[in-house]
Formats: C-alpha cells, sequence, structure tokens
C-alpha cells in the first residue's frame, strides 16, 4: 500500500513539476521505483530532480521491504510443511516407544511369574 501511495504521489508532484501527463509521470516513478530508470524520461527542473532523489530513496527501501515480505511468506510456509512432517515423524516414534515399553513390561511380566 505504501508503495502504491509513494508512486501516485511523486508522480502527481513530477507531473506538475516537469509539466508531463500523469500517465508518463506513473511510468517515470515506477522505474524510478524499481531503480531500472530507462532514461527515456528524466528530470530536468530542480523540484522534479528532488521529487526522483526522494522516490529512489524511498523506493528501494519499499522494493526491499516488499521482497523481504514475499520471501518471509514462502519460508513460513516452508516452515509449517517441515514442522508438520517433524510432527509426524515424533508421533510415530512415540507410538514406537509405547510399542517397545508394553513389550518390556509383558517380558518382566513374564519373568516374575
Amino acid at each position: 500500500m505504501a508503495s502504491i501511495i509513494l508512486i501516485v504521489v511523486a508522480s502527481m508532484f513530477y507531473s506538475l513539476a516537469e509539466n508531463v501527463n500523469f500517465g508518463e509521470a506513473i511510468w517515470w516513478s515506477i522505474t524510478t521505483t524499481t531503480t531500472v530508470g530507462y532514461g527515456d524520461i528524466s528530470p530536468q527542473t530542480p523540484w522534479g530532480k528532488f521529487a526522483a532523489i526522494i522516490l529512489m530513496f524511498t523506493g528501494i527501501g519499499i522494493i526491499g521491504m516488499l521482497t523481504s515480505a514475499i520471501t518471509s511468506y514462502f519460508e513460513n510456509e516452508d516452515d509449517e510443511r517441515e514442522y508438520d512432517s517433524i510432527n509426524k515423524r515424533l508421533d510415530k516414534i512415540d507410538k514406537d516407544n509405547q510399542k517397545i515399553l508394553a513389550e518390556i513390561n509383558s517380558l518382566k511380566h513374564n519373568v516374575n511369574e
């Protein structure tokens, strides 16, 4: 949500400062935020350059956070599957241990008789 707001606000600011249409400003904001920067559009005015600097610094952080959030989502999903697998194995080990203890108790009972 923050990245969308940042791109729209920067686009409006750039559009006004550079006197370009909003669609072109959106294109510029997206390419600047993602650090692609094709160079087909670049700021010429001091206010346009200021908008670019703010967008570059904040854009890098937002793209980094977005990438981190996506990575965490998939990593947590893998962790849940791994925990399920470990829990199933532990349940099997517990059942096997209970069978072994039952057999040991049975043997003890037979030896005492």
